[in-house]
Parts: structure tokens; C-alpha cells; sequence
């Protein structure tokens, strides 16, 4: 710790506060603003807590250790002017195939946390708790906090039940997620770090085979007597199926598949993979709920009652509209696979957690806040 010369009996705690671009950077940026205010009621009110916001892509894989951040924040930033670090990072990190939520190295101060394992919602809020309660696990020497109060840190880092796991390596300390839930929490977590959305936002070009489908299809009306025909259970085959057809179009087109040829890597390419099937399908979903509002709004504009009544023979009920709707956005989503070939691949390989992950590595410099 160090002293603030203007006030020599108030004693100071540095706070380095580090993270991988993207969405560990949004999260620690907004957290590095209301962090001193948090410490300081959360941990002690008598202490200057002050911190500062670096962001530099993490060099490594699951496995680094959490002693490999002491060299890495020190590049970042001289060893003299930070006291505690923690570094928050969206690679997914695991022991065996338990995720590992977070490591603590209190002999240099330092917690490496890996936000995946923390799931897919309510995640600003649970990143802020995390963070304060490393802290407070790196500090514990010296504030020493009632047993209770510690047992209580370490349970909440991720609003799960944790374990907490020795390592052998500097007397570190892993904190597990559980066998059952945690691996499902860091797919989740995962798939929140790809932001679907913004594949969806991506999707420009798609848009135009989609939406042009859509519109001959408003129109045709062997497509009003198909869609009427159609029961539910036959809807939602063909939207599972269109929906599963330009989601793999994605994937293949745009060869978003990991296919390492280590063998010791397939296991971290499979969970990659998981990932982007996930995000892209999610993303090919966002299209799915807009073309369908789009083209029920369009339809109710466009196709006349008494129309539609003379090509099924009665007169249309309320049902019969959405079954119309329903049939052509799916027929529409299929079409939508000849607009995504033309899409920019920098965009749709955003969604590749293993694409993204060697990109931000190609670029180390390191952005001081």
C-alpha cells in the first residue's frame, strides 16, 4: 500500500483494473467510475481507494495461470504504481470440465476473472460484485474481515455456489463453478460475449433476399392456401428448419467452424463451435421475429379480406392471417441464405468465438483510462 503525502495517515489502495477489449472492456470501463465509491462502502470507508482502466488483449489459452498476469499487467503499467489488480477476460477457462470463475494469486495481489462463468444475464451486476469481493480477497491481510464475511465473498462472486480450489502452483486459489450448472452458465456466458445482436445488425445484404421472398410471397396465392392448410405442428417444423438452414448456410459459407488438427485443442474447439452455433442461430432468430412483424404488418396493409376468402373458400379468421404470416417468414428466412453469401466476412466471422479471440491478439497495444 501506499501513502498519500497530503494526508500521511489515510492509507491509499491503487486499483488496477484490467481487461480484453469488447465487452470485458464495456464492463470494466463503466465499473472503474463507481469502483472507489463501492470499496470504499463495501470494504473500508477510512481508505483512498483510487483505480485506473487498461485495456490489452490477454496473450494465452484456459489454461494460463493466474502468475502469468503479474508480467502482463506490468507491462501495462509499472509495478510501483498499482497495489491490487484484477483482470477481466471473456476466455472461457476450465479445470477438467468444471469453468473456473476466478483465481486469486494474493501473494502479488492479483485475481484474473473470466466472465463467461458468469452466465448470460443480470451481468454488469455480477462482474461489479465479483470484482469487489476479489478485491477484498486480496486485501484480506490487511483489513482481515470476520470468517463469515469471507465465506460470504466467495459464494457470491458469481451468484452461484463456488468451491474453492488450491492450486499448487504460487498458493493460488481457483474458485469452481459446480459440475452440473457451471459448464451451462460459461456457454451462456459465451454466447452473451458474441452479442448475437450484432450479427443480426450484420446481416444487411440478407435482409434484401429475405424481404424480397417475403414480398412474392404476399402475393402468390398458392402460398395463402399452403399457409392455411399448414396446422401448428407443421409451422413450427418448417420455421425450425428454416431457421436451422440459414444458421448452418452461415456457418459453412463463411467456414465460421474450428477444425483444429491438435488433438489437445478439439476439446476448447468444441465448446467454441457450441458457442457460434448458438450465437448465429440466436442471430438468425432476431431476423426471424422482425421479418415476422414486418411481414404481419405488410400483410394486413396489403391482402384483402374478401381477396384471401375467395382462395380458401371462407371467410378468414383472425388465425388464418398469422398461419399466412408464419408460413411465408419462414419460406422467406430460406431465401434469406443467398443474400448472406454476399455478406462481408469480417462481419459474420464476429460471431466465431475462436475467430474473434486470434484477432484481438494480433493487436496487444494497451489502452490507458
Amino acid at each position: 500500500m501506499s501513502e498519500d503525502a497530503n494526508a500521511p495517515s489515510t492509507p491509499v489502495v491503487r486499483i488496477c483494473l484490467a481487461s480484453d477489449p469488447d465487452l470485458p472492456a464495456r464492463l470494466a470501463r463503466r465499473l472503474a467510475d463507481e469502483l472507489p465509491e463501492l470499496l470504499s462502502r463495501r470494504l473500508a470507508s477510512s481508505v483512498e481507494w483510487r483505480t485506473r482502466f487498461v485495456v490489452a488483449p490477454l496473450q494465452g489459452d484456459e489454461q494460463i495461470h493466474v502468475t502469468r498476469l503479474a508480467e502482463h499487467v506490468g507491462e501495462l503499467m509499472p509495478d510501483d504504481e498499482w497495489d491490487v489488480a484484477v483482470f477481466l477476460t471473456d476466455l472461457p477457462r476450465r479445470a477438467g470440465v468444471r469453468p473456473v470463475a476466478a483465481e486469486i494469486d494474493p501473494d502479488h495481489r492479483l485475481a484474473l476473472l473470466s466472465i463467461p462463468a458468469l452466465g448470460f444475464f443480470w451481468l454488469y451486476p455480477r462482474v461489479r460484485e465479483a470484482v469487489v469481493r476479489l478485491i477484498g480477497e486480496l486485501i484480506v491481510s490487511d483489513y482481515r474481515p470476520d470468517p463469515a464475511a469471507k465465506r460470504s465473498r466467495l459464494r457470491s462472486v458469481s451468484a452461484r455456489p463456488l468451491q474453492r480450489a488450491p492450486e499448487p502452483l504460487a498458493g493460488s486459489v481457483r474458485l469452481l463453478g459446480t459440475p452440473w450448472l457451471g459448464p451451462v452458465l460459461m456457454v451462456a456466458g459465451m454466447v452473451r460475449a458474441n452479442q448475437p445482436w450484432r450479427l443480426f445488425l450484420g446481416l444487411s445484404r440478407s435482409l434484401v433476399g429475405v424481404f424480397a421472398t417475403a414480398a412474392f410471397g404476399l402475393i402468390d396465392n398458392t402460398t395463402w392456401r399452403l399457409g392455411v392448410a399448414l396446422g401448428p405442428a407443421r409451422q413450427v417444423v418448417v420455421m425450425v428448419l428454416s431457421i436451422a438452414v440459414l444458421a448452418a448456410w452461415l456457418i459453412i459459407d463463411h467456414e465460421l467452424w474450428e477444425r483444429p488438427a491438435d488433438r489437445r485443442r478439439r476439446g476448447q474447439a468444441a465448446l467454441y463451435n457450441l458457442t457460434t452455433a448458438i450465437t448465429v442461430t440466436l442471430g438468425v432468430l432476431c431476423l426471424y421475429v422482425l421479418l415476422f412483424i414486418g411481414v404481419l404488418i405488410a400483410e394486413r396493409l396489403v391482402l384483402d379480406a374478401s381477396v384471401l376468402a375467395q382462395t380458401i373458400s371462407r371467410w378468414p379468421r383472425w388465425s388464418d392471417h398469422v398461419s399466412i404470416v408464419w408460413f411465408i417468414t419462414s419460406g422467406s428466412i430460406v431465401g434469406g441464405a443467398l443474400g448472406s453469401s454476399l455478406e462481408d466476412d469480417s462481419v459474420v466471422r464476429q460471431a466465431a468465438y475462436g475467430t474473434r479471440q486470434r484477432q484481438r491478439h494480433s493487436d496487444r497495444k494497451p489502452r490507458q483510462q
